[in-house]
């Protein structure tokens, strides 16, 4: 079990340090290494004291005005820098990606196997991640995901505590990652915004259901058929966004190991409920399949992705360590953080594997990718705006 003197928040703070802190190391030292080494010990000095203000209640009333002048600016200028800076002159591809297997679909033809000129490569992600763009293609501007998701997160925090409201603010507009996000067109961050909302509602909802039941191991004794018929919806919500990041089986295990032990959910059922999540990802590239069904087994997000990013015995090892988390969770709101923990060290992972093999320059050059980072972000960010500091 997590001791009580073992602080989640401080963990989240000091991961999202670090996390940015590799972001402002490597694209500060492109001006120069002194230079990367300041932005660097700047921002570090800053997050620490934001861990120092983090529970005091703002002086101001005023907070949650000023948080919509900060947001509303911000909104300006990345319309501003959207129209100066062609995606054309970017490194980063995926925005290429998308218009690439939009353009393929429109014009009749099998999306994976639409190659870019400009790179040369094809199109990687899952089905629904291109369907969940789909709207900012045709808007002409992937980056309106990414500044649509953090007007999502401040519209949530102005339900929050002004304390609260303050932190989740600052952390955001003080994070070199969410800059390069927004103006780099990634969308890593609205992928993993998205699956943490779905996870924290299926958390929330089955504990209720815990609450209203006395914690009698309700999932498993239970015989309400809605109370089932919810629990596999969320199965089939879950199989939607793992057909955007594959990442997320991850703190869905975490998940269905953590409600086993605790027994609170039969073994077979929680089979139930993982075919029924494989059975709606499936789904996901049904439409894909049909459009050529010969050319779909030869490319697929399958084989283009493949072991780009780490080693298969890399991945297996660190899967298993990040379901190892859940034997020190001893209540499902632990399983946030330790989710964003396990997240973050698959991605450090990646970030090992590269500089053992090809040394510094890996990081400062395309080698290592950091945006992938951000897949932890939005974990480790909900859970700094927790109150609770045990």
């Amino acid at each position: 079990m997590i001791s009580r003197g073992f602080s989640l928040k401080f963990m989240a703070m000091l991961l999202l340090a670090c996390l940015n802190g590799l972001f402002c190391m490597k694209y500060g030292s492109r001006i120069s290494l002194v230079a990367g080494g300041i932005i660097t010990a700047a921002y570090l000095l800053w997050m620490i004291r934001l861990w120092q203000i983090s529970d005091r209640p703002p002086r101001s009333e005023q907070s949650t005005g000023i948080g919509w002048w900060m947001v509303g600016a911000w909104v300006l200028i990345s319309a501003g820098i959207f129209h100066l800076v062609p995606v054309e002159s970017l490194q980063v591809d995926r925005w290429e990606m998308i218009d690439l297997f939009w353009r393929a679909v429109e014009e009749g033809e099998y999306p994976y196997a639409a190659c870019s000129e400009r790179s040369g490569n094809y199109p990687g992600p899952m089905p629904f991640y291109f369907l969940l763009c789909l709207p900012f293609h045709w808007m002409g501007e992937i980056g309106w995901m990414t500044v649509a998701a953090v007007c999502g997160c401040w519209i949530w925090l102005i339900s929050r505590p002004a304390a609260t409201a303050r932190l989740g603010l600052l952390l955001l507009f003080s994070s070199a990652s969410i800059y390069w996000e927004t103006y780099a067109r990634s969308t890593i961050f609205v992928n993993a915004l998205l699956f943490l909302a779905y996870y924290q509602a299926m958390l929330s909802d089955i504990s209720s259901v815990d609450r209203r039941m006395g914690y009698t191991s309700s999932l498993m004794r239970s015989s309400n058929i809605s109370l089932h018929a919810r629990f596999y919806l969320w199965a089939l919500l879950g199989g939607l966004l793992l057909s955007t990041r594959m990442v997320f089986a991850l703190p869905l295990a975490m998940w269905g190991l953590y409600e086993w032990r605790m027994g609170r959910i039969g073994f077979l059922r929680l089979v139930g409920w993982g075919a029924c999540l494989l059975g709606s990802f499936a789904l996901t590239f049904v439409p894909v399949y049909l459009m050529d069904p010969v050319a779909f087994w030869s490319r697929n997000p399958f084989l283009t992705q493949g072991d780009v990013l780490l080693p298969f015995e890399w991945v297996v090892a660190l899967v298993v360590a990040g379901c190892a988390l859940t034997l020190f969770c001893s209540k499902r709101e632990q399983l946030v953080p330790l989710s964003g923990l396990a997240l973050f060290a698959v991605v450090c992972g990646h970030l090992v594997y590269g500089l053992y093999g090809n040394g510094w320059e890996s990081f400062m050059t395309d080698g290592v990718d950091l945006s992938y980072f951000l897949l932890a972000f939005p974990f480790l960010w909900f859970t700094c705006l927790k109150d609770d500091k045990r």
